[in-house]
């Protein structure tokens, strides 16, 4: 499994992944700023620019500050930075993501049963 052609495969593969997770949410804006026609138009606004923003500022963060130290992989060194900082700012971005996705539901769940 010391193949440089699968490590190179995954970072393209999960490129992509995050390429149409990014369009996905630029798309889930525009349409949600397009029907914002009610007097809660500001908010929705907001509220879908906040995504796309706090998406876009995420994955900045946590590629820049991902480590470039080599790593030994399956016994080999791996020392590529951009390999390194793209694999870290995966893994990071997905666990910071899926923690707010926690967090939202559970703020949720307690807004809507206290109204």
């Amino acid at each position: 499994m010391n193949n440089d052609g699968i490590v190179s495969l995954l970072i393209a593969v999960q490129l992509v992944l995050l390429f149409v997770a990014v369009a996905a949410v630029v798309w889930s804006a525009v349409v949600q700023v397009r029907r914002a026609s009610s007097p809660h138009a500001r908010g929705r606004r907001r509220s879908a620019w906040l995504s796309v923003v706090g998406v876009i500022v995420l994955l900045t963060v946590t590629f820049f500050t991902a480590p470039t130290e080599a790593l030994l992989v399956n016994g080999q060194d791996c020392t590529s930075p951009l390999q390194l900082r793209l694999s870290s700012m995966f893994v990071t971005s997905s666990l910071v993501l899926l923690f707010v996705a926690v967090v939202a539901i559970a703020v949720s769940t307690f807004y809507h049963k206290k109204r």
